[in-house]
């Protein structure tokens, strides 16, 4: 009996099954091999870039640190610039005061012999004037010898202008030299009071008193003599227009107005002032106005000569 031919239809093959799962193993074992290589590769990344971070952090202090100490020192710089301009401006002015040091230094030996020669001018001048002095005072006493030899000089004869009202009823005279005053009293008695004596004199003092006493005595009276006259004045005018106007037109003439004179003084102080020294009579003119009210005058003595004052009664 023949057999059976074994078919190949009917069997069942197992070969793709394991090639897949075969297959499916290799790309676990793959993946799990790939996983476990990344997962050690990032560790040891994580580590790394740790240490880099702080690296960085150490280096970016290190750097804010070296900012500041370049600010530092930039502005150490900028202060040492500007300590070093002053510096030099102030050692240029150094400069210009030694300069002017040394100038000065040349300018005050120049001084000095300057000095050294005035003073030996001054001591040749003040020399020069000791001998002119000398002379003058020799020539003085010989002048004074001849004064004494000369004839004496004419009197001065003392008149004032002026009549009537227009002249002060009482004059006292004052004469005024070089040593001080000599008041002249109506009875001819004469009292010399030296320059600086003149405001606490009591002579002087007396003196301006009893004109004052005088101005207050006969003022009222002499004023209404004086305002009776001035009213005649005007009368004689005022009658002199009235016979005017009587006249025609064409024969008419121009009448002047009363003159006004100047109310007189009763009492009037002379100071007679020898050879135009006029400090004495500051004094005590301005002592007489000021104190005593009284009315001054002046008037200046040619000469020397004795003083006349015989038309007022002296």
């Amino acid at each position: 009996m023949s057999r059976r031919k074994k078919s190949s239809d009917g069997a069942v093959s197992l070969f793709p099954f394991i090639s897949i799962l075969t297959c499916l193993i290799g790309i676990l074992t793959l993946l799990i091999a790939l996983t476990m290589v990344i997962k050690k590769r990032k560790s040891s990344l994580d580590e790394e870039e740790l240490a880099r971070a702080n690296a960085n952090q150490e280096l970016k202090e290190q750097a804010s640190e070296a900012s500041k100490k370049i600010a530092e020192i930039k502005a150490k710089i900028f202060d040492k610039r500007e300590a070093l301009v002053k510096f030099n401006g102030i050692k240029e002015q150094l400069d210009l005061l030694r300069g002017k040091q040394a100038a000065l230094s040349q300018t005050d030996v120049e001084l000095k012999a300057k000095i050294n020669k005035l003073q030996e001018q001054t001591r040749s001048i003040e020399q020069t004037f000791s001998d002119i002095e000398g002379k003058r005072m020799s020539l003085s006493a010989e002048i004074e010898e001849r004064k004494n030899l000369t004839e004496p000089k004419e009197s001065v004869i003392i008149d004032m202008g002026g009549t009537g009202l227009d002249r002060p009823r009482h004059m006292y005279f004052v004469e005024c030299d070089h040593e001080g005053i000599i008041i002249r009293a109506e009875d001819g008695d004469t009292i010399r009071v030296g320059t600086h004596e003149i405001n606490t004199s009591k002579a002087y003092a007396d003196f301006c008193s009893r004109v004052q006493s005088m101005e207050r005595k006969e003022s009222p009276n002499f004023e209404r003599q004086w305002r009776a006259k001035m009213k005649k004045e005007r009368k004689i005018v005022e009658e002199k227009k009235r016979l005017n106007r009587l006249r025609p037109a064409g024969q008419q003439k121009h009448i002047e107005d009363a003159e006004l004179y100047t109310k007189p003084r009763t009492t009037l102080v002379i100071y007679l002032i020898r050879n135009t020294n006029t400090s004495s009579y500051h004094l005590a003119a301005g002592l007489a106005e000021v104190d005593y009210g009284l009315n001054t005058g002046k008037l200046a003595i040619p000469n020397d000569g004795p003083i006349d004052l015989s038309k007022f009664g002296h």
